[in-house]
Formats: C-alpha cells, sequence, structure tokens
C-alpha cells in the first residue's frame, strides 16, 4: 500500500522509519516527533535541536 500525499506526513509508520534511516546515520540523535503541527511547535519550546525536520504543510493532521 503506497501513501497519498495527503495521508503520509502524520503516518506513525513513517516517522519510525524515518527515525530508523536518521538514527543509523549514527551522526543524528531524534530528540521530537510530532504528528501535528500544533504538537510540534509545543515540542520545539522544550526540546534543544541543532537540526529540525518540520513538513510545513503538516498543519493539524491527526497522530
Amino acid at each position: 500500500m503506497g501513501y497519498s500525499a495527503d495521508n503520509w506526513k502524520a503516518n506513525p509508520t513513517f516517522r519510525a522509519g524515518l527515525r530508523s534511516l536518521l538514527e543509523a546515520e549514527g551522526d543524528f540523535r531524534v530528540v521530537g516527533e510530532s504528528g501535528s503541527g500544533k504538537t510540534a511547535l509545543a515540542q520545539l519550546r522544550l526540546i534543544v535541536a541543532e537540526l529540525v525536520i518540520l513538513d510545513i504543510g503538516l498543519g493539524e493532521a491527526p497522530v
């Protein structure tokens, strides 16, 4: 099953796969993840990160 452009962004399986790819590189440590724009902004106020990968179209997609 493929993901359409509308539903892959908030998909927990997609986020888990991206986390695995980044952590496998060895130079990355994932310190936060979110399924909605609102919770992403809340986390960014609390987490110190050197790099943020953010989908600007995420909006309020469900987790």
